[in-house]
């Protein structure tokens, strides 16, 4: 141990005081306050990111594959499901490719009407596309039972959002007239097979699932063909994949034929660009707590040195150079600042552990897309944020330190 540390070590930051000193603990609770909202800014952008990004990535094609050659009635042409399949069956960072089938259709009521995007999906995957949204009672129940799934053997059923339901006074039991528009309109009396809610406003105003099998069946597509082709990816935001996707189409299904490769950032640009808004917002969060924290941190050294005038004479009248006490004064302000870091993590991180538990802060879900907000503990910005304010902190002690220079021993030594 060096004799700079260890004289720190042995000085107590109230001076001669046997309490605490009013002005030192105004600075810990200033300093703690600094680092907690830090910790929440980070927790609860991160949380939001995570939240917002899982349900785009869950609910939205990773890449959107369709042909961009137009029918005569203006729809998009139908893709051959298991031709695109072998195609991306090469390609590293494809997890999966399912066909499905996107038709607009009208829901209308005795008195009312609803002109929405019909989403027709193999019977399989419609239990983990939209099973962890649907709810148990039709209004506000999570459903953890998959008893509504459609079968192949029934194909009237379709699964409707919250927000359709309510503005057309439906149910879960309920049937409702459907027109589907092909090259003639043609009419469907289907049931209301369960009301889900994912709080994504843009998706359910406007879609509603059932099995393809529905749409095959009322507009004649025949088996194995897609609007478009929903391609999963291992790694949704690798940016190089959909080029890849398209150079492979581009090459192995020649001919006149344009394909059209929508990854999700783009089809869904808005919300990744509000996403990328919070990191600049939780910057901004940031610098502030640390110039409040460094302003606290310059006003305590000060208060420090101020209380310890005798001994920084004694410690020059002994010898001790300039730097020397100066780094003693500073590793003893660091005793206010470990101080701070523990008491500001462990009352940040316990808040954040409260509301990941027990959402105690509840948000409007069409504003925010969630019901409350959403916490993500990362361990690693954690600790990346500890030790930049702790280096931080260090740095901004070094200039206002320099007042220790001016304190000569033949006047402290007087000073009471």
């Amino acid at each position: 141990m060096n004799c700079e540390l260890f004289i720190a070590s042995r000085l107590r930051l109230e001076g001669s005081d046997k309490g605490r000193s009013p002005s030192l603990i105004i600075a810990l609770v200033a300093m703690s306050l600094a680092l907690v909202v830090m910790i929440l800014a980070i927790v609860v952008t991160t949380g939001f990111k995570r939240a917002i990004e899982g349900k785009i990535y869950h609910l939205e094609p990773h890449v959107a594959i369709s042909d961009a050659n137009l029918t005569i009635n203006g729809d998009s042409a139908l893709l051959v499901t298991a031709e695109v399949r072998r195609v991306l069956d090469g390609l590293p960072n494809v997890a999966a490719a399912a066909g499905w089938l996107e038709k607009p259709v009208m829901l209308k009521t005795g008195d009312d009407f609803e002109v929405l995007q019909l989403r027709g999906l193999d019977t399989a995957d419609i239990a983990s596309y939209i099973g962890p949204y649907l709810l148990a009672d039709g209004d506000t129940v999570p459903c953890a039972a998959t008893s509504w799934l459609l079968v192949a053997a029934d194909t009237t059923h379709v699964l409707i959002s919250r927000v359709t339901a309510t503005k057309l006074g439906l149910k879960v039991g309920d049937r409702v007239m459907a027109y589907f528009v092909g090259e003639r309109i043609k009419a469907r009396r289907l049931t209301i097979g369960g009301i889900f809610d994912t709080q994504f406003d843009s998706f359910d105003r406007n879609i509603i699932v059932a099995d393809g099998e529905l749409l095959r069946r009322a507009l004649d597509i025949p088996d194995g063909l897609a609007t478009r082709v929903a391609v999963t990816l291992n790694d949704p935001a690798n940016e190089s994949t959909p080029y890849e996707v398209y150079a492979a189409l581009s090459s192995h299904l020649a001919g006149d034929r344009q394909f059209e490769v929508m990854p999700v950032a783009a089809a869904q640009g808005s919300f990744f660009a509000w996403l990328s808004m919070l990191d600049m917002n939780v910057a901004v969060i940031i610098v502030l707590m640390l110039i409040v924290s460094g302003f606290t941190l310059i006003s305590s050294l000060l208060m420090i040195v101020l209380r310890r005038i005798p001994v920084i004479g004694l410690l020059k009248a002994l010898g001790a150079t300039n730097r020397s006490v100066r780094l003693t004064f500073i590793l003893l302000t660091h005793k206010l600042i470990l101080l701070a870091m523990l008491i500001g993590n462990g009352a940040g991180i316990a808040l954040a552990l409260v509301q990941q538990h027990w959402h105690i802060v509840k948000l409007d879900p069409t504003a925010y897309y969630m019901s409350s907000v959403p916490i993500a503990i990362d361990v690693r910005a954690l600790l990346l944020l500890n030790l930049g304010y702790l280096i931080v902190s260090a740095l901004t002690l070094i200039i206002p330190s320099l007042i220790i220079s001016t304190i000569k021993p033949s006047t402290t030594m007087r000073f009471e």
